[in-house]
């Protein structure tokens, strides 16, 4: 993912074990994975039972530090970085980001 970042896990969860911020739009799969490069990076990825569900999730979500989550009709994802390479940061957000784009 944008040249320097390696996945180094990926791991698919059940239904019901997604973290309580998913409260009572639950998610139908959910996945996480782990990147090293310049620093670390995990992204959750949750499929979404209603397209609605995301933009809920996104007006309560809190800001945290070095974290950065966004939907699209299908996905609620969040990413999670230690990196103090910014730039390198953004282009592996920009990349994932523009995969969900072309998802018709």
């Amino acid at each position: 993912m944008a040249g320097v970042w390696h996945l180094k896990m990926m791991q698919s969860y059940p239904p019901g074990s997604a973290p309580e911020f998913m409260g009572k739009h639950g998610a139908r799969a959910w996945w996480r994975a782990s990147y090293a490069g310049p620093g670390s990076m995990t992204v959750e990825l949750y499929d979404l039972a209603a397209p609605a569900a995301g933009l809920d999730l996104v007006q309560r979500w809190r800001p945290v530090a070095d974290t950065v989550v966004w939907y699209t009709p299908r996905y609620f994802v969040v990413v999670k970085w230690q990196s103090p390479d910014r730039n390198s940061v953004g282009a592996f957000i920009r990349a994932f980001q523009k995969q969900f784009a072309e998802e018709k």
